[in-house]
């Protein structure tokens, strides 16, 4: 953005952001404290989860929709307040697994 446009304020930048979260383009991650494009082939129909490697910080959006459906009935139960279903799940990718296998 900075190349085209030159800077530009950080109200700029969350308002744009925001934007993009309301017309589901971009996911927010809070285990990074970044945002990521959406998978848009699989669309909103069903939320994801986010896989988050731990040191490189990539970010993949997985969908199984058997798995948050069950997660999403339990908390309906148990926890009735929690309505949110942003899933964040660390650990290391495929990527960062061999190359820490390999040294």
């Amino acid at each position: 953005m900075r190349q085209r446009h030159g800077r530009m304020a950080p109200t700029t930048v969350y308002r744009t952001l925001e934007f993009l979260m309301e017309q589901e383009l971009v996911h927010r991650v809070d285990a990074v404290n970044a945002f990521v494009a959406c998978d848009i082939e699989h669309g909103h129909a069903h939320p994801a989860m986010m896989l988050v490697c731990s040191l490189c910080n990539q970010v993949t959006e997985w969908h199984d929709h058997e798995a948050l459906a069950g997660l999403s009935a339990r908390l309906k139960v148990q926890f009735p307040g929690f309505t949110e279903t942003a899933v964040e799940i660390k650990g290391v990718c495929g990527d960062c697994a061999r190359e820490q296998h390999s040294r």
